[in-house]
Parts: structure tokens; C-alpha cells; sequence
């Protein structure tokens, strides 16, 4: 089972980042009548309030002078709209929309932005209540991939290379099956191992290598 992150492990992860500073290093110099900020306060602040304005508004200073602040120490820029989910992905996390618990970066589904606990249960739901369309589709499927498998496939090699799919991979077709540009066949040479992803992003996308003088492009 994969855990979630608190925001105090995420702060540790940061700081290991930072190591330049300490939790007690004063960020944001002391004024008359407001007290000085510390590095941990901070990114705890950030961390919980989110945006720039919020901060400001807790800490009672102008958000152009904590935004500036926060550019400064953490080296980034200042045109960042979302703080929070900067940090996040200053250390290979990020947020769900669904439950609002912290996991890593390959833990989320790329379409939706939801972890694969909310997206697991999304598509329960999704079944139980369209299954028709799911058998309309996955039918769909099927007669699309028969059409596209050629007599002379060698169907044990194809098996074969499903069994053999690392973990956190899927088997994509190079060229795909319903393409806009080109459609490619159901055969050994037309299947390769693209990280999980990659594959989600890619869709029914393909980009033919041109030759030009001895250049791939």
C-alpha cells in the first residue's frame, strides 16, 4: 500500500534541497511591530496557505516582498501562480484533487490529476454503472484489432511480449492501430514497452522519422 506524504515530510524534503539553510535561518528580516521569518516558517506557510497572497496575509506584509522572499531563497521564478504545487514538484510530488493526500509523482493519473486510490475507485463505479458502454467499446476494440492483424502474425511471439511487460510499463504500438496520420498492424515488430505515461500522453499520436542527408528528424 502506498503511504502519503504529511506535510512535515514534505518540508523534510525540501530542506534536504536547501541544505544551505537551517529551520531557525531568519528569511524575512524582523520590522517594527511584525517579527522576523524563519526558512521553516516559511515553506510551512507556503506549504499550508498556498499562494502568495495568503502568506502575506498571515505574516501582515505585502505579497510583492514575500514573493520576492520566496524567488530569492528557493531560486525560481517569480511568476510562479501556484507556490504549493511548485514545492510539490520541487520534490517529485503532488496533490489530488479527489482526496487531498500528498503521493509521488508516478502514483497520479496523468488525465484526471487524481492518485490511482481515487482513480481505482472512479473506475469501479464507472463499470458498474456503464457497463453497456464498456462492452459497446471494448467489442469496438476487438474487431479493430482483427482487422489489423495480418494471417501470417506469429501470435506466440506477440503473447510472449505481453507476458514479458515490465512492471509500471505497457505494450504500445508503434505505429497505432486506429492512427490519423497512419495506422499500423497487430505484429511483433509493430510492439514495444513504453513506461505507463508516455503511453497515456502519446494516445493515437505517431511521428515518422524523415531522412534528410543521413539526419533523423
Amino acid at each position: 500500500m502506498r503511504k502519503s506524504h504529511s506535510i512535515e515530510e514534505v518540508y523534510q524534503l525540501i530542506k534536504e534541497k536547501y541544505s544551505q539553510y537551517n529551520d531557525d535561518t531568519i528569511v524575512i528580516k524582523k520590522l517594527v511591530g511584525k517579527p522576523a521569518i524563519t526558512f521553516k516558517e516559511l515553506i510551512f506557510l507556503y506549504l499550508i496557505n498556498v499562494t502568495h497572497k495568503n502568506v502575506s496575509k498571515y505574516v501582515n506584509r505585502h505579497h510583492t516582498n514575500v514573493s520576492i522572499a520566496f524567488t530569492r531563497i528557493l531560486k525560481c521564478s517569480q511568476r510562479i501562480r501556484s507556490p504549493f504545487f511548485w514545492l510539490l514538484g520541487l520534490v517529485g510530488l503532488d496533490k489530488c484533487y479527489k482526496c487531498n493526500k500528498i503521493y509521488a509523482n508516478d502514483f497520479f493519473d496523468i488525465k484526471n490529476h487524481t492518485c490511482r486510490y481515487c482513480k481505482n475507485s472512479y473506475d469501479k463505479k464507472y463499470y458498474l454503472t456503464h457497463q453497456e458502454k464498456i462492452k459497446v467499446y471494448k467489442a469496438n476494440q476487438r474487431a479493430n484489432r482483427i482487422k489489423r492483424t495480418p494471417k501470417w502474425v506469429n501470435l506466440e511471439k506477440i503473447q510472449e511480449i505481453y507476458k514479458k511487460c515490465p512492471e509500471g510499463y505497457h505494450v504500445d504500438h508503434i505505429i497505432p492501430l486506429q492512427g490519423k496520420l497512419v495506422s499500423g498492424l497487430h505484429v511483433e515488430n509493430n510492439l514495444q514497452y513504453l513506461l505507463a505515461k508516455e503511453n497515456l500522453q502519446k494516445n493515437n499520436k505517431y511521428t515518422p522519422k524523415i531522412m534528410v542527408k543521413g539526419i533523423d528528424y
